[in-house]
C-alpha cells in the first residue's frame, strides 16, 4: 500500500470502457511527483480492440525505448476479499490463502491467479492474527491483457486493481483522516466501483455494472443533473 515501485520514472495506465488514461510518475525528495498526463477519449459503441488501444497509446506515450508500465486490470471484475488468519510464516501463510480462496471462487486453482497483502496486525487475547487484502483473477483475463500491453510495446511490471490503486492514492493523499468508517466510489462509463475502509483496512468492495453512460445527457451530449425541488 501507498508504494512506487521504482526508482525511476514509470508509465502508469488506465483502460476504461470510454477511454485510455495515463500518467508519469518518478520519485522525488519531497515524495512522488507528476510529470505528465493523458487522456484519449474513445467512443463507447467502439469495441477495445488491440488496433484502438495501440493508436492511443501511440499518441500518449512518445518514448523510443520501451517504457516501463503498471496497468489496472481492466478485465471481468476480480474477487477482492478481506480475511483475517492467525499469524504464521509467509509460506504457511501463502497455503492457508490458497484454501481460503478455494471458498470463495469456484473456479479451478489452475485457472487462477491470486495475490494478497498483509494490511495490518492485531492482537486478540493470547493470537496475533492478521489483516489480509484477497485479490483472485481468471488467469486468460489476465494474460491477455498482459500480452495485449506487451504487444503495445510496453514493458509492463505490474498489474494492479482498481479499488487498491485507488487505496494508494487515497492514502497519499488523505492517510491522516483513514480513521473510523470511510467510503470511497469511483464512477467509470460502464462500471461503478465502491469501497468501504475502516481505520484505513480495506474490508469491502463490490463493482456495480452501471456507470456514468446511464446518466441522462443534454442536447451537447453532457450529463445533465436535474433535482426536483420538494413541495412543502
Amino acid at each position: 500500500m501507498g508504494w512506487l515501485p521504482f526508482r525511476k520514472p514509470f508509465w502508469a495506465i488506465d483502460i476504461g470502457a470510454s477511454s485510455v488514461k495515463v500518467v508519469r510518475l518518478g520519485r522525488t525528495r519531497q515524495g512522488v511527483k507528476l510529470l505528465d498526463i493523458g487522456l484519449k477519449e474513445l467512443p463507447m459503441d467502439q469495441d477495445l480492440r488491440q488496433e484502438n488501444i495501440t493508436a492511443a497509446l501511440d499518441e500518449l506515450i512518445k518514448e523510443k525505448k520501451r517504457p516501463k508500465a503498471v496497468i489496472n486490470f481492466s478485465g471481468q471484475a476480480p474477487l477482492i476479499r478481506y480475511l483475517t488468519l492467525p499469524a504464521m510464516p509467509k509460506e504457511e501463510l501463502a497455503e492457508a490463502v490458497k484454501w481460503e480462496a478455494k471458498k470463495l471462487v469456484s473456479i479451478p486453482m489452475e485457472e487462477m491467479i491470486l495475490d494478497f497483502i498483509i494490511a495490518g496486525g492485531r492482537q486478540e487475547r493470547e493470537t496475533k492474527r492478521y489483516d489480509l487484502i484477497l485479490v483472485v483473477a481468471e488467469r486468460s483475463s489476465l494474460c491477455e491483457q498482459w500480452a495485449m500491453m506487451q504487444r503495445a510495446g510496453l514493458d509492463i511490471v505490474a498489474i494492479d486493481v482498481n479499488p487498491l490503486s485507488l487505496l494508494n492514492t487515497i492514502r497519499m493523499s488523505y492517510g491522516k483522516e483513514l480513521t473510523g468508517n470511510f467510503i470511497y466510489i469511483d464512477i467509470g462509463a460502464a462500471k461503478t466501483d465502491m469501497t468501504i475502509l475502516k481505520d484505513g483496512v480495506l474490508r469491502f468492495t463490490r463493482r456495480l455494472e452501471m456507470g456514468g453512460s446511464r446518466l441522462p445527457a443534454d442536447s451537447n451530449g453532457k450529463w445533465a443533473y436535474h433535482m426536483k425541488r420538494r413541495k412543502s
